[in-house]
């Protein structure tokens, strides 16, 4: 008995899975999960990594942006994001080439019944008890001139920079930061546990930053981002910068920034904990 009518067969099968799972999303209306748990290896079609730990979520936005772009959509497409803290220390970019059809629009949304929260900060530990009520913490990426901060974060709440020399300038929810050093000093707050506490520095200045050409007709389109929170994001003033002293419209740093975007939704979105603006749209 001849094996060959079988072997073409089940090769027409392969080849015909091969196209679906290539094409499934530019024919049919899908979803694409990410998750602070997922693989930019995977596909991104399951909600949870399987049993095997060989396919599940994808790990971040950028990486559903770039499958997107490869598919070109011609049905509504979600990107659903699981819950917890995605951190990065660069933005996320966007331009002309991500985005949607009125036809296909592309929607980054949360999860059902979760909250993920992108965040441009690096959790700051080690802390140790110093003279009287102070604790130090040494952040030797500061240390090695990688580094350096100008705001902090301890449990969602902003911590104020104590000013020396001045008289009592040390007090409670007040920080000091040597960025030659690389230390790290607090006073903490009255009943605060160093043990449970959560501090975060920013590193980036900004989380995500979707760029058109509006003068040569290029528009970021048909993008939707629902429920996700944007956190954790500090400003250096560049060397060479004029500012005022208030707030100066000519420092082009946001959290979320968009310059000629159209036909896009930011709906039941969080920009919190910054430290230049919080959302900036141009043109």
């Amino acid at each position: 008995m001849s094996t060959r009518p079988l072997f073409l067969v089940v090769l027409a099968v392969l080849f015909s899975l091969a196209l679906l799972s290539t094409s499934s999303l530019a024919e049919i209306s899908a979803t694409l999960y990410v998750s602070p748990r997922g693989n930019d290896s995977w596909s991104g079609r399951l909600p949870d990594a399987n049993a095997q730990k060989t396919d599940g979520p994808l790990a971040g936005i950028a990486r559903a942006a770039e499958l997107l772009k490869a598919l070109k959509p011609t049905a509504a497409v979600k990107v659903l994001l699981r819950g917890g803290t995605y951190r990065i220390e660069k933005p996320i970019l966007l331009g002309p080439e991500n985005s949607g059809t009125k036809a296909a629009p592309i929607t980054y949304a949360v999860s059902p019944g979760e909250k993920p929260i992108i965040s441009g900060g690096r959790p700051i530990v080690g802390w140790k008890k110093g003279d009287g009520p102070l604790w130090t913490t040494t952040i030797e990426a500061v240390k090695q001139g990688k580094w350096y901060f100008r705001e902090l974060f301890v449990d969602g709440q902003r911590l104020t920079p104590a000013r020396t020399p001045n008289d009592g300038w040390f007090h409670a929810d007040s920080f000091v930061f040597d960025g030659k050093t690389g230390v790290l000093t607090y006073y903490p707050r009255p009943g605060e546990d160093m043990n449970t506490a959560r501090f975060v520095a920013p590193v980036a200045q900004e989380l995500l930053v979707i760029t058109g050409d509006a003068a040569a007709g290029r528009y970021v389109e048909h993008l939707r981002f629902e429920g996700i929170s944007f956190q954790h994001t500090g400003w250096i003033m560049p060397p060479a910068a004029k500012v005022d002293g208030q707030a100066n419209a000519g420092l082009l740093h946001a959290t979320v920034r968009a310059v000629s975007m159209r036909n896009c939704l930011f709906q039941g979105c969080e920009i919190a904990h910054t430290g230049s603006y919080g959302l900036w749209l141009q043109n």
